[in-house]
């Protein structure tokens, strides 16, 4: 699946869960949680994004570094976690609940498309591999 398709499915996905969050808001997460909330949905959309991007680059520059690229990516996702976290624990020390328990859904769920996405598309190449043999 090509970079762009697959920040489109992303960006459709963190459209869905917002939507999801916004409509949780009135009894399950208190009003001004809301913005932290749908930050949180878009921070881990977009990380993702950034490290699929990463990694697919990886998977067609050099094949035998893919490791690297795939260890990049996931520090990327970390780090950007890990820091939004300690950013609204300072900040918002009312609202990190939401917040971590929001971002980390949807970062899990993110993770579970980029995974998915990133075998077919090794599948692809191992099978285009035999095919040219």
């Amino acid at each position: 699946m090509k970079t762009l398709t697959f920040a489109l499915i992303s960006l459709g996905g963190a459209a869905l869960f917002s939507g999801i969050v916004y409509l949780l808001s009135p009894g399950v997460i208190p009003s001004a949680a809301l913005p932290l909330c749908l930050g949180g949905v878009l921070l881990a959309s977009f990380s993702t994004i950034a490290s699929y991007a990463l990694v697919s680059r990886g998977l067609k520059s050099r094949i035998q570094s893919f490791v690297q690229f795939i260890m990049g990516g996931m520090m990327i996702k970390m780090f950007l976690g890990i820091i939004s976290i300690l950013i609204i624990a300072y900040k918002f020390k009312d609202y990190v609940t939401e917040y971590v328990l929001t971002y980390f859904l949807c970062y899990f769920i993110f993770l579970a498309f980029e995974v998915v996405t990133l075998m077919v598309n090794l599948r692809a190449e191992k099978s285009e591999g035999k095919a040219e043999k």
